[in-house]
């Protein structure tokens, strides 16, 4: 089975494509956390960012994280139900990279121009149907403001009694 990857300098695939980290206009934190997910697990990009994913896995099994589209999530989890029942360590490719029990390593993406979404996964045994997924959004609308609880001041000149 043939696993659709992106070409490298390529936005043909409609959901971005690879980039070198150098190129990066900030870098995101993501980690696979117990019992199984992605912290956190819904990202906003602007349209045509280049982003670095720091991505570590803070589980005991092997997992995965791959960017694409439902179409490359498929293929992936295609083929990973294929190769059976056993966690497979697969090579790293330009929008995929396999972590081991508490490794960390890194992915450099450039988004699209055109809003919408990407989607990130795992397909190690399980993982996808059970929920190691997320959604990428790219969005030229700022992020939504961070909700405060409004703080009360003492003003002395307007205190009554």
């Amino acid at each position: 089975t043939t696993v659709p990857t992106t070409v490298p300098g390529s936005n043909a695939s409609g959901y971005g494509s690879p980039a070198n980290a150098g190129d990066a206009d900030r870098t995101i934190v993501v980690s696979i956390v117990p019992p199984l997910g992605y912290q956190p697990s819904s990202i906003q990009v602007q349209p045509g960012e280049t982003v670095v994913f720091a991505v570590s896995n803070d589980t005991p099994g092997l997992h995965q994280f791959i960017i694409g589209n439902a179409t490359v999530q498929s293929a992936y989890e295609a083929h990973m139900v294929q190769m059976g029942d056993s966690p497979t360590e697969m090579p790293d490719e330009s929008n995929v990279i396999d972590l081991d029990a508490g490794q960390t390593k890194q992915l450099a993406w450039t988004f699209p121009d055109t809003p919408g979404s990407v989607i990130f996964g795992s397909h190690q045994p399980g993982d996808y149907a059970n929920g190691l997924k997320g959604t990428i959004t790219v969005s030229a609308a700022p992020p939504p403001p961070t909700t405060t609880t409004p703080t009360t001041v003492f003003d002395p000149n307007n205190h009554q009694m």
